[in-house]
């Protein structure tokens, strides 16, 4: 996937600072527990039915993700461009400590190789949304930012006997960078840049 490269070089750094605030208000005496409770609890096996339970939450999860907050349907068609040109914070080594970039370079992916296709970032669980992706040629991804990847891997197998990869944009990582507002968005490499289009679709009335 020709994002690979421009998303390897994303780190995201979060901080937390701690502070004194000194104490205000009135005290009370803390109600110490007994400390050897406290590990023979936490050292207790979790009953059968809690096991069932992380179990089914875990499963849920997995067929559907939680979705991206934030974004709504295009009412409009709309083409934006992203340059997707990084700047390297510091050396990049290969494993034989050769330099392969320097800090300060500046690196565009889609100058280094062009590839057709593209992403389809839309919403799982709108007919119209799914009917639209699968419009597409097979070189484009499908990414979901709602819905089920795995009930539309199923339903490609069942429907057309066919294998699609379909994946999730967790967290929202793509959306976020790229500056999607609004879907489904078509994602496709025009020269050195990325082209985002956002695709108005009709809905159908619901009987």
């Amino acid at each position: 996937m020709f994002l690979k490269l421009s998303l390897g070089f994303l780190c995201v750094f979060s901080s937390v600072i701690a502070k004194d605030f000194g104490v205000a208000g009135k005290l009370f005496p803390i109600q110490e527990e007994d400390i050897s409770k406290v590990f023979s609890d936490g050292l207790k096996e979790p009953s059968e039915k809690r096991k069932q339970a992380w179990r089914k939450k875990i499963e849920e999860r997995v067929r559907r993700p939680i979705p991206v907050s934030g974004l709504k349907e295009a009412e409009k068609y709309r083409c934006l461009e992203f340059d997707p040109t990084l700047v390297v914070d510091e050396d990049i080594l290969d494993d034989q400590g050769n330099v392969l970039a320097r800090k300060g370079d500046k690196i565009n992916p889609c100058a280094h190789q062009k590839r057709d296709g593209g992403l389809l970032f839309f919403d799982g669980d709108i007919e119209e949304h799914v009917e639209w992706a699968e419009s597409h040629a097979r070189n484009f991804q499908w990414v979901l930012v709602n819905g089920s990847p795995i009930e539309l891997e199923e339903r490609a197998r069942e429907e057309k006997n066919l294998e699609r990869s379909v994946y999730f944009d967790q967290g929202g990582m793509y959306t976020k960078h790229f500056g999607i507002e609004k879907i489904p968005c078509r994602m496709t490499q025009k020269g050195d840049k990325l082209l985002l289009e956002e695709i108005p679709i009709k809905r159908r009335k619901k009987l």
